[in-house]
C-alpha cells in the first residue's frame, strides 16, 4: 500500500466533490465560452489562447480525476491483501 497515493487520491477527490471547485471551474468555462463566441472568426491568436486556457483547466480536472481514481484502486489493492 503507497500512503501517498492514497492521500493524494482523497485529496485530489475532496477537490472534484468541492462546491465551491465545481462552481468557480463551471463559471471559468462559462467565461472562456463566452469571450470565444464574442471574437472574431479570423483571430486565431485569441482563439488560441482562449483554447489554452480551458485546456489547463481541463487537464487541472482530469489530473484530479486521475489521482482521485488511483488512490481508490490502491484503497480496494490494500483491502483485498489478507493481514499476516
Amino acid at each position: 500500500m503507497s500512503q501517498e497515493i492514497i492521500d493524494r487520491g482523497q485529496a485530489a477527490k475532496r477537490l472534484l466533490e468541492n462546491p465551491d471547485f465545481v462552481f468557480i471551474a463551471e463559471q471559468v468555462r462559462q467565461d472562456i465560452f463566452t469571450q470565444f463566441v464574442r471574437t472574431n472568426v479570423a483571430d486565431a491568436e485569441k482563439r488560441e489562447s482562449l483554447f489554452k486556457v480551458v485546456n489547463g483547466l481541463e487537464t487541472l480536472v482530469a489530473k484530479a480525476r486521475m489521482y482521485a481514481s488511483d488512490g481508490d484502486i490502491e484503497l480496494t489493492r490494500d483491502a483485498s491483501i489478507p493481514d499476516a
